[in-house]
């Protein structure tokens, strides 16, 4: 029986971070977490713009990417980008109109009409 696609994203994922892991720990090092601020001068940060492990996390998202569009209804995916190009594009028009995204929506609504 064929390995299916699903698990050779996974495999792309797994094997991925077997690379960085184990580039990690011949530097002493693990991979940064997001629960810490980042500083782009530490040791860890260097080793991860190194040419294989670039390669590793662009192999990472990009399995990613395409494994939730495998699994993903298309209706779902469709939806997730539509709404996050109006995100954008609602974010675009607030800066330009120079209007703090704190300020009530009611704000926009009279700007937008004149009154």
């Amino acid at each position: 029986m064929a390995v299916s696609p699903l698990r050779l994203l996974a495999q792309i994922i797994t094997d991925s971070i077997d690379t960085i892991e184990n580039r990690l720990a011949d530097a002493s090092t693990s991979f940064p977490s997001l629960d810490e601020p980042m500083d782009p001068t530490s040791k860890v940060e260097s080793i991860l713009v190194e040419p294989d492990m670039s390669r590793a996390t662009s192999h990472i998202v990009a399995a990613a990417a395409q494994l939730m569009a495998t699994v993903r209804q298309p209706v779902q995916t469709i939806m997730d980008d539509a709404l996050a190009a109006s995100a954008w594009q609602l974010n675009r028009y607030i800066c330009h109109l120079r209007i703090s995204p704190s300020e009530p929506v009611s704000s926009l609504l009279v700007y937008q009409s004149g009154y």
